[in-house]
């Protein structure tokens, strides 16, 4: 019986949605392809460390720790929807955010043959030397 009422259910979603606008805008946590960051793994990893400027803030009050942040690669490849998932301490978080919210153009994810949205997540690590 819940089948039934999901199946109905995404077939009235279909009928009221407005003209134009496709039921087919979700998010994948994972794909046939991955989206990748220009030059691969490690250049993700090598740009995060050198855009991060730890807060002074932070640095004075001996905080630190790995921020979390989720994000959507979409179909054009932007870094969209930036949240912290897990955070530290909210200097440290807003910074891994500016971090992210400043990645340059990702090759999209593919499921099917179509490029999609998909879901990433990335730990930041603040540490104190």
């Amino acid at each position: 019986m819940s089948k039934m009422i999901i199946f109905l259910y995404q077939i009235l979603a279909v009928i009221t949605a407005p003209e134009g606008v496709s039921m087919l805008r979700c998010t994948y946590q994972i794909v046939e392809i991955m989206p990748e960051f220009p030059g691969g793994e490690m250049a993700l990893r090598k740009f995060i460390a050198t855009s991060v400027k730890y807060p002074i803030e932070a640095q004075e009050n001996g905080i630190q720790g790995k921020v979390y942040i989720t994000f959507v690669v979409n179909k054009e490849g932007k870094v969209t929807d930036a949240k912290v998932v897990r955070g530290v301490d909210p200097s440290l978080d807003k910074e891994a955010l500016r971090v992210v919210n400043n990645l340059p153009i990702w090759k999209p994810g593919k499921q099917d043959g179509n490029k999609v949205n998909v879901n990433y997540t990335v730990p930041i690590s603040f540490v104190l030397k």
